[in-house]
């Protein structure tokens, strides 16, 4: 369940755009769920608040966010900050992305709250012989990518 980190952490100036760092190899398992705001974001199982989980339920997982907003891209767009700040087709809340609606290579968007824009992108999921269900995903985020509002 390890990221490899690249990129800078570093965040943005007023008005210009914000360094992304990229974490790659994610592994995300059922019933975890990642904080954009760890360096770097490290799957977690506390319950607490979190931007992105991985949900399991009979026979199907799905990728999704509390209060957060998410955006699934079309198959073969390549996301960048700018594709993620102007991308308005929301996932509805409580619904997620169904892991079997991703391909190697789709991306989606979540944007925070706090200012925290993050782009993910799928790489595969747990072979049916593994004795737990996870999604590995590359995520690039950049910090301070918006101005934060008040939740």
């Amino acid at each position: 369940m390890g990221g490899k980190k690249t990129g800078s952490p570093s965040g943005a100036a007023s008005g210009s755009a914000p360094e992304p760092t990229v974490y790659k190899n994610i592994d995300l398992a059922d019933g975890y769920a990642l904080k954009f705001a760890d360096r770097p974001p490290v799957p977690r199982h506390d319950g607490g608040y979190h931007d992105l989980d991985l949900v399991c339920g009979s026979g199907t997982c799905s990728v999704s966010t509390v209060g957060n907003e998410l955006a699934l891209l079309d198959q073969g767009a390549k996301g960048s900050l700018d594709v993620c700040r102007h991308e308005t087709r929301y996932i509805r809340q409580g619904d997620g992305i169904s892991v079997s609606r991703l391909s190697k290579g789709r991306q989606f968007c979540v944007t925070t709250p706090d200012g925290v824009i993050a782009l993910a992108t799928f790489q595969g999921q747990s072979p049916s012989t593994s004795a737990s269900r996870y999604v590995t995903l590359d995520v690039t985020i950049w910090r301070d990518a918006v101005p934060a509002t008040d939740g």
